[in-house]
């Protein structure tokens, strides 16, 4: 089995495929992208977008290396600007020179939020108006970016949890509580769709 497959497979209970559901697993060049209805898969495409295809927008956009973009979205980043409060400076260490640089957060979210817009783009064509009940499960680790489940649910137009396929036991508890938390957190923030 594709580890695409094997990924999707253990993101999603029995119940979510049987009543449809799908998997957006963000890997670093690529995301799969897998539907289920009726238990059995029904779609899958493969979108050109990925983890690094954010590193390299934020090291072009902010001239920096790759490694300090990456440090960037992992430290700071955060998936769209309604999500800040207020904005800061944000010191970006520059690893291979010794002395840093400063670049607003905002600046940063704007970018990480513009390269996003291709991901809800395809993924949102992909599930058209399916009536997937168990919503969409996202894996990966772009998916880590604050504010990165409220925003799917509002581009994908869908419920959306966070999900580790292979996690072990509870794996699937920990994800739902983890993305309840920052729904929480973003939901006075951000207006309701509906």
């Amino acid at each position: 089995m594709p580890s695409s497959l094997a990924s999707a497979e253990g993101a999603l209970t029995a119940d979510e495929r049987q009543t449809g559901a799908a998997v957006l697993d963000i890997g670093a060049r690529a995301t799969d992208l897998v539907i289920y209805e009726h238990g059995a898969i029904a779609k899958t495409e493969v979108i050109e977008f990925g983890g690094a295809t954010l590193t390299s927008e934020i090291a072009t956009r902010f001239g920096v290396s790759l490694a300090e973009a990456e440090f960037l979205k992992r430290n700071v980043g955060i998936a769209a600007t309604e999500f800040l409060e207020g904005d800061e400076l944000v010191a970006v260490p520059n690893c291979s020179h010794g002395e840093g640089t400063a670049i607003q957060r905002r600046d940063l979210a704007r970018a990480i939020e513009a390269c996003l817009e291709t991901l809800w783009r395809r993924a949102g064509s992909t599930l058209g108006s399916r009536s997937l009940l168990g919503g969409v499960a996202v894996t990966g680790g772009a998916t880590l970016l604050h504010g990165f489940g409220a925003l799917a649910e509002l581009r994908l137009g869908r419920p959306v949890r966070r999900a580790a396929p292979f996690g072990g036991p509870g794996a699937a508890a920990r994800q739902a509580a983890g993305s309840r938390a920052d729904r929480a957190r973003t939901s006075a923030r951000v207006p309701s769709t509906g």
